[in-house]
């Protein structure tokens, strides 16, 4: 681990920030590793038990890419820890499998080509319906502003953090609207000036392009606001002469047979996970809700993790890393077994993938001290 000043990280990421989660680096208490031995490029990571969890690809050029990742290989295993990246883009799994990493497809990203993309058209007429239905309501739609926009912010962010199940740990989806703000766009919805709403588009500077990180409206707000939020902002961007947004990674959208073939029994969980455990995390309707603005492209996204031999923990790391949930210790012996045990038909492994989602009274778990610099 080495100090690295944000300027330098930025310097970074305008030259080889392509993946859509390079950008959360900036996120406080992101740990650094840049190499001892000369070679330039940056890999940001959170500690999750024994498992270093990173976000998206190395950053890196294509010359530096073996003995970056190769070196923090060595390093996590000085540690005693496993790699697990995330959203790792598919030119990128390519080269961690050469690498002797395992990897399996979680999802697929829905990307804009902002430079072909209208609203016009039958297949669009959903998110048209529900944008015209919050216009109607007296919503408005604008660039943050002012000092008091922000705390507007802040108090909706807490609003709706405090609503939701998911909580604490989770840097991919967490709640950071105003962090580095002068890097990004903050759309706000108001209707009759109070805030209803914002969207927050961070930049993937590689691909001239911004991802939608967060799109928040409150309880109250009419409905349509998000729609509203995500037509007005892609149509911003598209007149300022940007290439692409993107709707970010559905997870376990669109998995198929023949993803993980050599993977063939967590595949099977995992499309099971997709279809039933909407309670736990909305995989279905995350994916439904960004399929209604017909991306231009779904890009495939993996995990790439090395040792490559599937283990529970990485699943514990990712529902963290998604989710901010920890397991009870009765759900991690079921994910457990259900990563390991031979694989049965997906009518017997029912009962057990729901106790994942089944709250256990009366046990405090212990939270791991994480030693993250800030």
């Amino acid at each position: 681990m080495n100090n690295v000043s944000k300027d330098e990280i930025k310097e970074i990421l305008k030259k080889y920030g392509y993946n859509t989660s390079s950008f959360q680096l900036l996120t406080s208490g992101m740990n650094y590793f840049t190499s001892e031995l000369g070679v330039s490029g940056i890999i940001g990571y959170l500690v999750v038990g024994n498992v270093f969890v990173c976000a998206g690809d190395p950053l890196c050029s294509d010359d530096d890419f073996f003995n970056l990742v190769h070196e923090f290989r060595l390093f996590a295993k000085r540690n005693k820890k496993r790699c697990l990246f995330l959203q790792v883009s598919e030119n990128i799994e390519k080269k961690f499998r050469i690498m002797g990493f395992g990897s399996l497809k979680f999802g697929e990203e829905a990307v804009i080509d902002l430079n072909n993309y209208t609203f016009e058209g039958r297949e669009k007429r959903v998110v048209r319906q529900h944008a015209s239905r919050a216009r109607n309501a007296g919503v408005e739609i604008s660039l943050l502003s002012s000092k008091a926009e922000e705390r507007e912010i802040s108090y909706l962010s807490e609003d709706w953090l405090g609503g939701r199940k998911t909580k604490g740990f989770s840097f991919l989806l967490g709640l950071n609207p105003l962090e580095e703000k002068e890097e990004k766009f903050i759309f706000v919805a108001k209707e009759e000036g109070e805030l209803v709403g914002y969207l927050t588009a961070v930049p993937i500077y590689a691909r001239n392009g911004f991802y939608f990180e967060d799109v928040i409206r409150s309880i109250d707000a009419p409905s349509g606001t998000n729609q509203l939020l995500i037509q007005y902002a892609i149509e911003f961007l598209k007149e300022k002469g940007f290439s692409i947004v993107t709707l970010g990674t559905a997870p376990l959208g669109n998995l198929r047979n023949d993803d993980t073939a050599e993977h063939k029994r967590i595949n099977n969980i995992l499309k099971y996970s997709y279809e039933h455990l909407n309670g736990f995390y909305n995989f279905k309707g995350l994916y439904e809700f960004k399929s209604n603005f017909v991306p231009s492209v779904w890009e495939k996204k993996y995990l790439c993790f090395y040792p490559e031999k599937i283990k529970a923990n990485y699943f514990v790391a990712i529902i963290r890393a998604y989710t901010g949930k920890r397991l009870s210790g009765l759900a991690f012996s079921q994910l457990k077994k259900l990563a390991t045990q031979p694989m049965a038909p997906l009518k017997n492994i029912a009962k057990p993938i729901q106790n994942i989602t089944k709250p256990i009274k009366k046990v405090k778990i212990k939270k791991p001290k994480l030693k993250l610099k800030k």
